[in-house]
């Protein structure tokens, strides 16, 4: 992950400054920086866009009861293209013109949610010490997380608040007197 951070931080900066050198020799300094101010005003104009129609596309989605969440990434995918094409570079253009093709863009996507699950489930094992459960437990009546399946204990108070019958009596409907108790809360008279 430093290597990462080094090479985004450094080398991307350096290799977008190589870029405008040779492209400026190509096609001379004013052009090149046209084509960086047309990306810049292009990478505007997909964000506002974007930022626009993300909201429809999840509510349309949701109406098809799909989950919105394909609609979300692809719409953050094209929104990290608008911001890509912003910022000044060619290589960072580039990389905003392939998240911009639609299969290139469902493949980029589907290799970062496949490396996201490798890392959640390589993390979700660390997490049952502190208190949260593992993703695939199945929670109600299994335990919590660092148990073994073992049903926690509730403490409380209760008082039986049924009545009695006299000892002899028959008691309503034929029914013996403790079949139907009614368990109130404790109240405070008395302590």
């Amino acid at each position: 992950m430093p290597i990462l951070s080094l090479l985004l931080v450094v080398g991307l900066p350096a290799a977008e400054i190589y870029t405008f050198v040779v492209v400026g020799e190509q096609i001379g300094g004013l052009a090149t920086l046209g084509l960086v101010l047309l990306s810049t005003v292009i990478g505007g104009a997909i964000i506002r866009l974007q930022g626009l129609s993300l909201l429809p596309q999840m509510q349309q989605a949701m109406a098809r009861h799909q989950p919105p969440a394909a609609a979300l990434l692809n719409g953050m995918a094209v929104l990290l293209a608008g911001l890509l094409l912003i910022i000044p570079g060619f290589l960072t253009d580039a990389l905003a013109v392939l998240l911009l093709l639609p299969p290139l863009r469902r493949g980029l996507l589907m290799l970062g949610l496949a490396a996201f699950a490798r890392r959640w489930t390589a993390s979700a094992g660390s997490f049952g010490s502190g208190g949260f459960a593992h993703p695939h437990q199945d929670f109600p009546g299994s335990g919590f997380a660092g148990q073994s399946g073992a049903a926690p204990d509730i403490e409380g108070d209760y008082r039986d608040v049924t009545p009695h019958a006299p000892s002899g009596a028959a008691s309503p409907a034929g029914t013996a007197s403790n079949d139907n108790q009614t368990i109130l809360p404790p109240s405070d008279k008395g302590r």
